[in-house]
């Protein structure tokens, strides 16, 4: 998603090896798709806290306005530089590409505020909000079981397995979400704070490693979503020591036949 292997050919040769149009194009690429990814996140966290908090699914028709707006206002966003509304260049030492962090024009200034605002500090709002509503949730239905367990003798013990079961499964998919999405903000957070710093002190643009180190970070995390989401998914547990128990043996079995 964030053209992940021409940044790593560019970070070999030292320099963006991709032509000005791919250069544009990856710019491009990344703003519209990081900005979409936060407000993602800030829908999933809303959806979460919709069905756990407000018992109240968000409908299909519902969910689809919701996406269809983030992707208009992404696509927007992406596409302004293109046409005059700040701009795209390299950043740090050239190997990866974005906005004009370092161009502090009235231009310029007032994207960089408008983009942080909407695709950043207003989506970690929603998701603050909503995870710790659904923690104070959780942390009260856990001391309600707790005393309905001490003082009430006739549930059936089917009845209450479903219900501890449901209740474990519904924390393990908002544990691992919550992770999810703190690992994607704090991949992303170096980067927005390292170029905020830079638009208004003008150190940070004299050393191009601190652009360059935060950018590659940020644009790492999808791979973080990846680790989380195998770590923490016990299905996914399964199948990858299935499979290293299967090659294990194959090479057991090459090792003794030869």
């Amino acid at each position: 998603r964030h053209w992940g292997p021409l940044v790593v050919a560019s970070l070999a040769f030292g320099k963006w090896v991709w032509g000005e149009s791919m250069r544009l194009f990856e710019a491009f690429w990344v703003t519209t798709f990081g900005l979409l990814s936060m407000m993602i996140l800030a829908l999933i966290s809303f959806e979460q806290y919709s069905r756990f908090v407000r018992q109240k699914q968000l409908r299909t028709f519902q969910v689809a306005i919701i996406l269809s707006g983030i992707y208009l206002l992404a696509l927007i966003f992406g596409v302004s530089p293109l046409l005059g509304w700040c701009g795209y260049g390299p950043e740090g030492y050239g190997v990866s590409n974005s906005l004009l962090w370092k161009d502090l024009t009235d231009n310029s200034a007032s994207y960089i505020v408008t983009a942080m605002i909407l695709g950043y500090f207003f989506p970690l709002t929603i998701i603050m909000y909503c995870y710790r509503s659904i923690y104070n949730l959780v942390q009260l239905q856990s001391n309600v079981a707790i005393v309905r367990t001490m003082v009430s003798v006739n549930v059936t013990s089917l009845t209450m397995n479903r219900n501890h079961s449901l209740l474990v499964q519904e924390r393990q998919l908002a544990t691992t979400l919550t992770f999810v999405i703190l690992s994607f903000f704090f991949a992303w957070t170096p980067y927005v704070l390292i170029n905020l710093l830079n638009m208004f002190t003008p150190w940070v643009v004299r050393y191009k490693i601190l652009a360059t180190i935060p950018a590659l970070f940020a644009k790492s995390s999808t791979l973080w979503w990846i680790i989380i989401y195998s770590m923490m998914d016990r299905r996914i547990k399964n199948a990858c020591r299935k499979t290293c128990e299967h090659f294990q043996r194959s090479f057991r079995i090459w090792y003794f036949s030869s």
